[in-house]
């Protein structure tokens, strides 16, 4: 058992839906890259399991952490959850057309429906150093990974599928890596 798994659990049974909040193996993955990378400023748009994810991975660490969310309702109870599970509750922010942040390290992009994912793809790209990673979740859906490929290709990037991070509804992630351009 992964140690993300009790939290997991406790997520889907109190405050979302195993359907709606990342799944297990992509929170296990977001967890491992952060290992991995060791990332200095980590940041969610679309606050839920994975604001607690890169939360709980900071804890104790020098790590700047921003979640952001266009619905207040998800920002509480992820702020909520956080509070529980004794984790950094600090910038929580409502995301809008004005928000602006450089230099992520991590971002993951999971920010309201497949049209508000699309259209801020270009706003994501732009506050991700040029050493970070965007990981994108929600590549089943065609119509969002057309539109994800098609801007990052144009941008000079291509996303990779993360077979591992496949569950049992088809979800999968994909990441960019902002230092490989094509």
């Amino acid at each position: 058992m992964h140690l993300l798994e009790p939290f997991y659990k406790q997520y889907t049974t109190v405050v979302s839906t195993p359907s709606a909040a990342i799944s297990l193996e992509s929170a296990v993955f977001l967890w491992n890259l952060c290992e991995e990378r060791q990332p200095k400023v980590l940041a969610d748009t679309g606050s839920g399991f994975s604001s607690f994810i890169i939360r709980l991975w900071s804890k104790n660490k020098d790590v700047v952490v921003y979640s952001f969310d266009d619905n207040d309702f998800w920002i509480q109870k992820s702020i909520d959850f956080s509070r529980e599970n004794d984790v950094n509750t600090d910038n929580f922010l409502i995301w809008d057309s004005n928000t602006e942040l450089k230099n992520i390290d991590i971002l993951f992009h999971d920010l309201g429906n497949m049209t508000t994912r699309a259209e801020t793809l270009s706003k994501v790209f732009n506050m991700t150093n040029k050493e970070g990673l965007i990981v994108l979740d929600d590549l089943h859906k065609s119509e969002y990974d057309i539109k994800a490929r098609t801007f990052f290709k144009k941008c000079g990037y291509e996303i990779k599928k993360i077979p591992e991070t496949i569950d049992s509804y088809g979800r999968f992630l994909g990441i960019v890596d902002m230092s490989k351009k094509m």
